[in-house]
């Protein structure tokens, strides 16, 4: 028992000795530990300035549509387009008693009956729509033609509906003109027949050939006296030789050769007074006929005075022109029209149904639908002081954290004056159009907008700015740990500063590249009497 004791007594001790400790051991557990560095990585990332304003996104250029009825009451009979539907140049939107509204492309509204024998800018823009659908309105020249009439027709067709009916007055102006145009036609008739008894006129034709007739017979005479000038001249080159060879036998004496030169000059003169006779006859002989020439045309134009009953078939035919005239434009009058009810002229197409107010079997008292814009836009307002950095056309991003939106967009519009609908006077209206999709959950929705103003231009080297210190010259320092535990400051030169970051270069001959880590502060842990495995400092070193 006594040894057991002992025993006892000495691991009791031993205990005890274990948490008495002196005074410089207590000292030396309070001193504060080394501290560890808090150290981030160089970055290689883009770097830009923001501005950031918040934007609501809408459809472009809502239009009311009313509607009316030019038969019987107004009451909404099918609902051709609903909420959401896309519109389309040439699509029926609504029905109404029973009569389409058409959907066309035109900047002027329609504020009149749109029917043949109609001229104007209105009458223009209805042709160049019925070419973009397919349709051929004849020339596009602003005229509202047999060939318009005829396309608005095919338009009504393709839609599934008939086109509306010609005012019968208009069909009793085509019957009356059909019947002014049988008159007229037998007035000149009876005017032609009257000019043919008693001997008709000289046609063009016949004219011509008259005056033909005379110019051949000049010809003529023109040649036949060249013939015989040419022909009188041989005879007296004959002649002229006879004479010469005389004259050479008289110079010889010789009384043989005499008398026969004087028998070959005589044969000349003969055959040259034969020659000229027969040369004067044929120039006489032309010259008759020319005048015979003459005098036919001259016999021919003798005619009777027919002025009287040529201005009658004259008339007749100008009577004829008009009834005809008459009855196209009163043709014309009959085909297809368009009431001011049944089209609709859009700005720009496709376009989109926002919102519906009528259901089938209403009566319609104002707007019918709102039609909007297929484009989507984004309106938003920015200080005075960001106005002057923003131009149109440059980038921006929308985003939305709950839809996780980050949609690309480029600036449209920059108000040179504030104010404006929705904006305080200090502000100045800014539009943006989105160039990536958006969708239909966030039209109505109120977006952030970051419109950057300076960019690196790419990624670059990048440290938080508390990584930067100053050395004593000024210069820009980084202190990069080599090794754990061991740091280097080397110098840099500094760029753009966002976000929170710093473009950074070093200098010739200094080694730095992402990933290197650099000390942006140190964590001094104290001594807690709980746990310090949770401590903040080396986890917050670690996570930055």
């Amino acid at each position: 028992m006594v040894a057991a004791v002992a025993v006892v007594a000495a691991g009791i001790g031993w205990v005890a000795g274990q948490q008495i400790k002196s005074p410089g051991q207590i000292a030396a557990e309070q001193e504060p530990p080394e501290p560890s560095l808090i150290t981030v990585p160089v970055e290689l990332r883009t770097l830009s300035q923001n501005v950031v304003v918040r934007g609501t996104i809408r459809l472009s250029d809502e239009t009311p549509l009313p509607v009316s009825s030019t038969v019987g009451s107004s009451v909404i009979t099918r609902l051709v387009k609903t909420e959401g539907d896309t519109i389309a140049e040439g699509d029926v939107l609504i029905e109404v008693a029973g009569r389409p509204v058409i959907a066309l492309q035109g900047q002027l509204p329609a504020f009149r009956n749109l029917i043949p024998g109609l001229e104007g800018p209105d009458v223009q823009q209805l042709e160049e729509a019925l070419v973009r659908l397919g349709h051929d309105p004849g020339t596009v020249d602003g005229s509202y033609t047999t060939e318009t009439s005829a396309a608005v027709a095919e338009l009504y067709r393709d839609g599934g509906y008939p086109a509306p009916e010609p005012d019968a007055s208009l069909q009793g102006a085509v019957d009356g003109a059909e019947a002014e145009v049988e008159a007229t036609e037998a007035a000149l008739a009876q005017a032609r027949s009257a000019l043919a008894d008693a001997g008709g006129t000289v046609t063009d034709l016949e004219r011509r050939q008259l005056d033909l007739a005379i110019d051949q017979a000049e010809a003529n005479l023109d040649a036949t006296r060249a013939a015989a000038d040419q022909t009188k001249a041989e005879a007296a080159q004959v002649v002229a030789d006879a004479e010469r060879a005389l004259t050479d036998a008289r110079d010889s004496g010789d009384a043989e050769a005499i008398s026969a030169a004087e028998r070959v000059v005589a044969d000349a003169k003969a055959a040259q007074s034969r020659t000229n006779t027969e040369q004067d006859l044929a120039i006489t002989g032309a010259e008759l006929a020319v005048a015979e020439a003459e005098q036919a045309k001259a016999e021919r134009l003798r005619s009777p005075d027919l002025s009287d009953l040529q201005t009658a078939v004259n008339e007749a035919n100008t009577a004829l022109s008009e009834a005809r005239a008459s009855l196209a434009d009163a043709r014309a009058d009959v085909g297809t029209w368009i009431p001011t009810s049944e089209v609709v002229f859009l700005s720009s197409v496709p376009r989109q149904v926002s919102s519906l107010g009528v259901e089938v079997g209403d009566e319609p008292t104002g707007s019918v639908m709102t039609i909007s814009g297929a484009e989507t836009i984004i309106d938003s307002g920015v200080s005075a002081a960001d106005r002057s950095l923003i131009e149109v056309g440059a980038q921006a991003v929308l985003e939305d954290d709950e839809l996780g939106l980050a949609i690309d967009a480029v600036i449209s519009f920059v108000a040179d004056n504030p104010g404006g609908p929705g904006l305080s006077e200090d502000r100045y209206a800014l539009r943006l159009e989105p160039v990536g999709e958006i969708p239909d959950e966030a039209i109505g929705l109120n977006l952030r907008i970051q419109i950057p103003i300076t960019s690196s231009g790419g990624d670059v080297l990048a440290v938080p700015l508390a990584a930067l210190s100053a050395g004593p010259d000024g210069t820009a320092r980084l202190e990069v740990e080599r090794r754990v535990g061991e740091t280097e400051l080397v110098e840099v030169t500094t760029g753009l500063r966002a976000e929170g970051f710093v473009q950074v270069e070093p200098l010739p001959g200094v080694e730095l590249e992402a990933g290197d880590r650099v000390v942006v502060g140190r964590d001094l842990e104290l001594p807690t009497s709980g746990d310090s495995s949770d401590g903040d400092g080396e986890d917050d070193g670690d996570d930055s």
